[in-house]
């Protein structure tokens, strides 16, 4: 399985760049006189709400000791992988979360015909909601956040160095707070403006910090600065 970094942005390859489109895997450290567990999540927003959440549209008695994670991952993978004349047709056995639908909808690859198709054959709320709004023109921007490895105990002489990257985020309407799980920034613009903008940051914060800046949500953990 690739890893979620990856996997992500494989997906928004294929994702049409009309629509507010977002999925999120993130996890949270529940602490407990027993030790600590990882309560992971999974999540999709359009324009901002939330239209699939795992786990709490899908309870399990086990969990978080056992999660489908690894499944939806795998699933996730296995819809990137199919061949573009397969993927409107093709069923996807282990969908358990009606995922796939949500994705055929998404999915820049199927147009018109082949979304009015869908709409008749499905009953998954989330999928028909990304279907109107597709039908309906998209959406030319694109609410986005990400929150950074930059942990708030990074000195003040290299947040001064990181300073003049900040104003140029701050230029092209990105805000940032600065939060205890990391640098967050956010804004609103199509997708393609936000991915470069963003890999420049990261680029040039890393330099700087000298360790790899990335998404602290993904496979770049936020941890106090230790020089």
């Amino acid at each position: 399985m690739r890893r979620w970094s990856k996997l992500q942005r494989s997906l928004y390859g294929v994702i049409d760049e009309k629509i507010n489109f977002q999925i999120h895997l993130s996890k949270y450290r529940m602490q407990s006189r027993y030790g600590s567990t990882d309560l992971p999540r999974y999540w999709i927003t359009l324009n901002g709400e939330i239209i699939f959440d795992y786990p709490k549209q899908f309870p399990h008695e086990s969990y978080p000791y056992v999660t489908d994670i690894p499944q939806i991952c795998n699933l996730i993978e296995e819809y990137v992988n199919t061949p573009k004349e397969r993927i409107f047709s093709e069923h996807f056995a282990n969908d358990r979360w009606g995922l796939a639908n949500i994705l055929k909808a998404a999915d820049r690859r199927n147009g018109t015909r082949r979304l009015m198709r869908l709409k008749r054959k499905v009953h998954n709320k989330a999928a028909l909601k990304i279907i109107a709004i597709r039908l309906n023109g998209g959406a030319k921007h694109m609410e986005q956040d990400i929150t950074l490895n930059i942990h708030y105990t990074i000195p003040a002489d290299l947040w001064e160095k990181l300073l003049p990257s900040i104003k140029k985020l701050d230029a092209n309407g990105i805000e940032y707070s600065v939060e205890p799980g990391g640098l967050q920034l956010y804004g609103e613009m199509p997708q393609k403006q936000w991915d470069s903008l963003i890999e420049e940051f990261c680029k040039s914060a890393s330099e700087i910090l000298g360790f790899p800046v990335g998404d602290a949500c993904g496979d770049f953990p936020c941890v106090p600065f230790d020089r």
